[in-house]
C-alpha cells in the first residue's frame, strides 16, 4: 500500500518528534515542527477550495512546506521553473489552470513581471 509522504512525516512526528526532518545551512526543522508547519497551511489551502497551486522559487524549508500542504490538501502542485521567461511562465499557469501561485522570494528577488503577474491572476492577496 502507498503512503503519502505527509503521512509518512505524521508518523515520525508521533515517533520521533525531535529527531531532524529537514536540515538547510539557513535552518532546521525537527519532524514536529515540519508536521505542524504543513497541517496549518494545509488547513488554510483546503479553506480556499482551490485546485491548482503553481510554486516559483528555490528549494528551501518553505518550499518543501508549501509543497507538503498543497498536496495534504488535495491540490496539484506546478513547480515554476526559475529560467523560464514571462511568456512560458503565463503558458504554464494558463495550460495546467493555476489558481495560486506562490512566490517564494527567500534569498533573491523575483523578477518584477512575475510579482506583476501574480497580482493580476489572484483575487484576493494572500499571505503565507
Amino acid at each position: 500500500m502507498m503512503t503519502a509522504l505527509f503521512e509518512r512525516i505524521n508518523l515520525q512526528a508521533r515517533q520521533y518528534p525531535q529527531r531532524e526532518a529537514v536540515v538547510t545551512a539557513q535552518a532546521t526543522l525537527s519532524y514536529a515542527e515540519l508536521q505542524q508547519r504543513v497541517e496549518l497551511l494545509s488547513a488554510s489551502f483546503k479553506q480556499l477550495n482551490l485546485r491548482h497551486l503553481a510554486l516559483w522559487g528555490i528549494n528551501s524549508i518553505d518550499w518543501i512546506v508549501v509543497d507538503l500542504a498543497a498536496q495534504k490538501a488535495g491540490m496539484t502542485v506546478i513547480p515554476v521553473p526559475l529560467f523560464f521567461t514571462a511568456a512560458q511562465v503565463r503558458h504554464l499557469l494558463s495550460d495546467s489552470r493555476t489558481e495560486l501561485l506562490c512566490i517564494l522570494d527567500e534569498s533573491f528577488s523575483a523578477p518584477e513581471w512575475l510579482l506583476n503577474l501574480a497580482k493580476d491572476m489572484s483575487r484576493d492577496e494572500i499571505s503565507i
